[in-house]
């Protein structure tokens, strides 16, 4: 199976989605939801990146915490809070990566 490499420059870019798609929630409450402007592929994109840093255990505790607020958001937004259906996208998503 082939990995993929998250790069240094990679993580740099999703720190940087997550401080957009955080920014308003950090203001209002610590485990408020992201900004509900932020385009549902955006929320993917990050969410996507998040799993990939997770699975290389690249994730410091302040980043696990933006990322499940993204986790929450996308669930909420893109899959009607449906667990079950947001698992089967990014399994399948997961599965094309190769990773």
């Amino acid at each position: 199976m082939v990995k993929i490499q998250v790069s240094l420059l990679a993580r740099w870019a999703c720190m940087a989605a997550l401080a957009f798609v955080m920014t308003p929630a950090v203001h209002a409450q610590p485990s408020g939801p992201a900004d509900p402007e932020v385009p549902i592929h955006a929320l993917k994109q990050v969410y996507l990146a998040c799993e990939a840093m997770a699975a290389k255990g690249d994730l410091d505790t302040g980043e696990i915490m933006r990322c499940s607020v993204v986790y929450e958001e996308l669930k909420r937004r893109a899959f009607n809070g449906d667990f079950k259906r947001l698992k089967v996208w990014a399994n399948a998503q997961i599965a094309a990566a190769g990773y």
